[in-house]
Parts: C-alpha cells; structure tokens; sequence
C-alpha cells in the first residue's frame, strides 16, 4: 500500500498523540515525549513520508540533575526536535540506525561525549565512539584487531589495508583513512576523525552570549561567517529580537561572498588534486578580488566578527556595495569559463565523470548541501527565508550525475547563484538602521531553540538551551561534514585507489568542524571533557 502525503498540519496532529508539542517557531518543533515512548515514535517517524532524517543526537543535565535527551530531525521544512526527560543518565541507549543509518556519527558521538552505551539491537554490541585511537600509540595501529592483519578475500588474491594520513601530501588536515584494497581496487574504506580536539561547546557553556559569537565564528575559518549568523538568528528567535532589514541583506552579502570564497577554495584545492597546477593558481588568483571585498566590509579576509545579536557590527558603503556588484559580474565571468573547462576538457572529466558514483537513496539519507544536490535533489536551507533570501530571487541548483563531476558542477553553477544574488541584494539594499536600537538583555530564560542555515557545504544546524543566566546552558553544533564524511565509504568502494584522493577532496571536507575534546585515562579508562582553565593550566 502506498503511504500518504502529509502536510505540516497533519505532521503536527500526529506528534500530538504521542506528547507535548511546542512550536517554537514556523519552522521548528519540538516534542516532549515520555522516556517509554520515545523509541516507538522515532521508528513511527521513519515510516512516515515526510523525508526526515537524523542531523544530531543530544543531551544535557537539568539543575535538578535530570538526564534531557534529545533526538534532532529534519526534513526541507520543518526542524523536529524529540525530547524525552529522564531521571537520571541511561547506561546504554539502543541505536537507531536501523530506522535512521544517517544517525550512526551522531551516536558514536553523543556515546563519547555524555559515556552512554550505544548498543546495536540485532548484534547487541556496543559502538565504537569517533575518536578511534589512543592518541599515545602510533597510528598505523588500529583500534581493531581485525584491521592489523592481511584480509584475504574471496578470490584467489590477497587484499591488504592501505593507511592513508593522518598526516599525508592528499590531506590539508590530519585524517585518517583505511582502505581494504585488492590490486587497484578499493573493497572497503573507514573513516578515522578525532586528530584535532577542541572543547569549543563545552567552552561556550563557559562565556556568556556575546562573548561566543567571537568563539563560534572560530569553528571554521572558511565558513566563520555563517557559524555567527546561524547562532545570532537562533538567539534572536529564542528572544523574540527582529533585526532590521538592512542587517539582514548586509549579513546575505556576507554570507553569499563567504559562498565564492568557500567553492572557489575548494575549487583550486581539488584542481590541485588531479594535477592540474595552473588551474589551482588561476581560480586562487580569482578568489583574492572576493577576499578583499570581505576584507574592504569588515576589515579581516577571515573571521568578519560582522554579525551580532539583534543585527550587524558595521555598515557597508555605497562605495563598497559598488565594488561588491563589479567583483560579482567578473566572477560570474570567471565561473562560467570554469564550468566550460570541468565539463569540457577531456583530462578532468576523465578523472571525474562516473567517478565516485553514488545511489540518489543513499544520497538522501547521508548527503547534504552541494553533495545532495548532486543527486537530484532541490534541498537548500536558504529556501526557509532567512536573512534577506525570502526577498530575493535564486534558483536552486541541482545535478543528476550523482557522481564527482555532478560535485563539482553543482558548485560551479551555485557561484554563478550566488554573484546573482550578490548583485540583486547590493541593488535592493534597503535604508535604515545595522542593529536593533533598543538594550537587548543577554540574559535567556529556560529556554531551548533550534535553527539552521545553508552553509558552503551544506545544512549547520544549531541548538541553545538557556538557563536564566548570562550564559548557555547548552550548546550544539552539527556542522556538514559530519554528515558528509559518511558518504566516503559509498563513494570510495569499487574505485581506484588512484582516484582517492579526489573522491575525498569532492565532498569539501573541513574535518575540524566536526572534532570534539574528550580526554580518556588508560589507567582507569575514565572520560571526562576539559574546561577552558584546564586546557589553560596545562599548557602553562
């Protein structure tokens, strides 16, 4: 029997019957949903066609010591939340990546960061977490037993495992990579993070509001603008703050330069990793006129500190809307010089073309941003209306090549939507004021909001959770590449170890937006996250 269409009405009737709904926005939700319950709801909720999927798994401890645990979804309309309060900390959880396989970072991450269990519910083991090895051992040895000797396959030849990183020529950050690989061809391939550990939410808890837009802007240098504007418009939804119009097409202007900066570096960074060295240095060339109208706005090629709670720090000029426009035509030029070349020239379409192939299914479920729409797919955040898009005009882009070079052209072309956008928010700039006027109390009552925005590489998404105090409470960020990297291992069996480094390079990796700290005790094998004077204390 084929299952039926629901709207966000019917999507709301339904979660009433099974708990407390509070819409804290058009487009967030959030249930609260008895400990008993909560399971039977989620593989309801994965048999339904409203297209959700797992984005995150979270928790946090209330005053009174209660365990609050927190399923995230999302679908292209609509950000669900599934709560449940418990008294205390479970030992173990049951996983649900047989309803949801997307899920399976966000448990191996959540089991690191709060020690609980995640346990498998056919097999009943328990999952590894992120970080996969002991920082104190070499590591060529892995974590696995299984992975230290030769695996022999089916046929009458040998397969051997290949590591590449974490430090390698391929790689601009320390990841590892394990490749079963038999002569050429790659049978299968894991994933290694955790070389690079930050405490940057457990930091957060630490600074009040507006001493964390200057620490959230430092996830990603890259993408430092959209981590500001994503926290900011979730603060601003959770006080009930509406910016000014101005505000919100200054911070679209910055987001859509970060947009050029972001694909044209990753742009280079892949020509780069197919050989193709003249190419590399001409789009980097290009990609300084963008860096210097970011730098010409707020004065840093990275790291703008431009938005703030309640709209932005500074004004852009008539002068600088002007050169905005004139960089956005001659890149709009340069993009479509790129696109002739990636889709024409014979040597590079070789090496992408039917390269990395992927199924659309698969695409759905673990793929986001540019790598979705890769596949078939229109998903763009930007399409919920935040900052100054509900105004302006701009296509979607998608591929049907479900492969390296529908990556690449996807970006391409999303360069050219962004120039357009550039040029038509620069000429409907409206006029007033950069910042609400009126004295915005930094201090959230008990409060919890979600948002998300369409960064470079795909759907960020952010959770706040107040207290009454100056300071968060809680702080969660899932950034897009801890959704992407698990479509390497679908990407990279059956290709050529050759063609490795540019399947990797084709999903945009910033592999130290997804790290968390967590430091383990082998003697007692006791886990426990570092506190900013911690970290302080021992560097001295």
């Amino acid at each position: 029997m084929a299952k039926a269409v629901f709207s966000r009405k019917a999507l709301v009737r339904w979660l009433r019957k099974h708990g407390n709904v509070r819409l804290e926005s058009e487009r967030d939700i959030i249930v609260d949903i008895p400990q008993d319950k909560l399971r039977s709801v989620i593989i309801s909720l994965s048999k339904r066609t409203d297209g959700f999927r797992s984005v995150a798994l979270n928790a946090y401890f209330d005053k009174d010591g209660s365990f609050n645990l927190l399923y995230h979804f999302s679908n292209p309309h609509v950000m669900l939340t599934l709560k449940s309060k418990m008294s205390s900390k479970p030992e173990q959880l049951e996983s649900i990546t047989p309803f949801f396989p997307e899920a399976d970072a966000f448990e191996r991450e959540f089991s690191e960061m709060f020690g609980v269990r995640i346990i498998e519910p056919e097999s009943k083991s328990e999952k590894e977490g992120l970080l996969l090895y002991d920082l104190k051992q070499p590591f060529h040895q892995p974590k696995k037993e299984k992975e230290k000797e030769i695996i022999t396959s089916n046929s009458s030849r040998a397969s051997c495992l290949i590591p590449i990183g974490p430090q390698h020529p391929a790689l601009l950050e320390p990841e590892n990579f394990i490749l079963e690989v038999e002569d050429e061809i790659v049978l299968n391939a894991r994933v290694n993070l955790g070389y690079v550990h930050r405490g940057i939410e457990k930091l957060a808890e630490q600074k009040n509001y507006l001493q964390n837009i200057f620490l959230i802007e430092r996830i990603c240098g890259i993408c430092s603008g959209v981590h500001t504007v994503c926290y900011t418009q979730c603060l601003e939804k959770a006080a009930g703050i509406i910016p000014p119009r101005r505000a919100e097409y200054i911070r679209t202007l910055v987001l859509e330069l970060e947009r050029l900066h972001s694909h044209m570096l990753w742009l280079g960074i892949f020509a780069y990793e197919m050989g193709q060295d003249t190419l590399f240095h001409c789009i980097f060339r290009d990609r300084e006129a963008v860096l210097d109208r970011l730098e010409e706005i707020s004065g840093n090629r990275i790291n703008y500190g431009m938005s703030t709670i309640g709209g932005v720090r500074r004004d852009v000029t008539s002068t600088a809307l002007e050169r905005i426009v004139q960089t956005a035509r001659e890149i709009k030029r340069k993009a479509e010089e790129y696109l002739e070349i990636f889709s024409s020239d014979r040597a590079i379409v070789s090496r992408c073309e039917n390269v990395g192939k992927i199924k659309k299914n698969t695409a759905a479920r673990f793929a986001t941003g540019p790598c979705l729409r890769a596949c078939s797919s229109t998903f763009d955040v930007r399409t919920d209306g935040y900052a100054a898009y509900d105004e302006l005009g701009f296509s979607v882009v998608k591929e049907d090549g479900c492969d390296v070079l529908a990556m690449v052209l996807v970006r391409i072309k999303e360069m050219v939507e962004s120039c357009n956008l550039l040029e038509e928010a620069a000429e409907r700039m409206p006029t007033g004021n950069i910042k609400d006027m009126t004295r915005v109390s930094l201090v959230l009552k008990d409060v919890e909001q979600t948002h998300r925005v369409e960064a470079p590489r795909g759907e960020l998404f952010y959770f706040i959770k107040g207290n009454g105090s100056d300071k968060p409470h809680r702080i969660k960020v899932r950034t897009p590449t801890l959704a992407n990297f698990q479509l390497l291992p679908h990407m990279l069996i059956g290709q050529q170890l050759a063609d490795v480094p540019v399947i990797i390079a084709s999903i945009d990796p910033c592999f130290s937006c997804c790290e968390r700290a967590l430091v383990k005790d082998i003697k007692t094998q006791e886990k426990r996250v570092l506190t900013f004077n911690d970290l302080r204390r021992m560097g001295r």
